[in-house]
């Protein structure tokens, strides 16, 4: 009895380890902005308020801001996601040729060359992105059978890289999405852990706390923002 409940026991451990292997494979690790950066402001009716430090001169971007580099290119990050999908208007449904052009002439009035281009060639990616994501979803909706929790979620966060490196290009979405992703993965891992029959309370939350200690500090703000964690965790 004792054998058998070790030998489960082992192949709990086994999955949950090859969940965490998954959640930590291509974790992003982003290079902080330059000192010298420039910080342009558009104007985002109701967007929430988000910063961003700046490399060492301890400036913050303020909320629907692009940011360019020392040589006038987009610097591409989550929070130029931000910028672009406050610009295009809610999620909730697909952007039309109204949202397209406010975007459009937004980020036409506040960029120069090269940044101007850059911009406008990501909204493009990202507009199709959005498309193709409610595409995906209003299809998924009317077709789609059952399927078991853990593996339709793992299936789901498949799906939607694979569709935003189709769309956005593997860098970009590395770029814009690549935090969120890995914080997805890791409630992922965090929900199967809890579930495992074989282990205490103390041992999940070790085992927890160890995963959470493996992620970037930038996949840990996410975390923290998302689940509203105190510091000390």
């Amino acid at each position: 009895m004792k054998r058998t409940l070790s030998l489960a026991l082992a192949a709990l451990l086994m999955g949950l380890v090859a969940t965490c292997l998954w959640l930590l494979r291509d974790s992003p690790e982003q290079p902080p902005i330059r000192e010298n950066a420039t910080v342009v402001t558009t104007h985002i009716p109701d967007m929430p308020v988000a910063v961003r430090a700046v490399a060492a001169s301890g400036s913050v971007v303020p909320a629907g801001s692009f940011v360019l580099d020392a040589s006038g290119h987009l610097v591409v990050d989550a929070n130029t996601r931000q910028v672009i999908a406050g610009l295009l208007g809610p999620d909730e449904q697909a952007p039309g040729s109204a949202d397209i052009t406010h975007a459009q002439a937004a980020i036409t009035a506040q960029l120069k060359e090269p940044a101007l281009t850059e911009a406008l060639q990501l909204l493009n990616s990202f507009v199709a992105y959005r498309k193709a994501a409610h595409e995906w979803v209003a299809k998924k909706t009317t077709t789609a059978a059952p399927a078991n929790g853990d593996m339709s979620a793992i299936m789901e966060l498949q799906h939607q890289t694979a569709l935003r490196n189709q769309t956005l290009g593997s860098a970009a979405n590395t770029a814009m999405f690549g935090d969120q992703e890995a914080a997805d993965r890791y409630q992922l891992a965090k929900k199967q852990l809890m579930q495992m029959n074989g282990l205490s309370q103390e041992q999940k939350d070790e085992q927890l706390a160890t995963l959470y200690q493996q992620l970037p500090e930038s996949v840990q703000l996410v975390v923290k923002n998302a689940e509203k964690m105190p510091d000390g965790q």
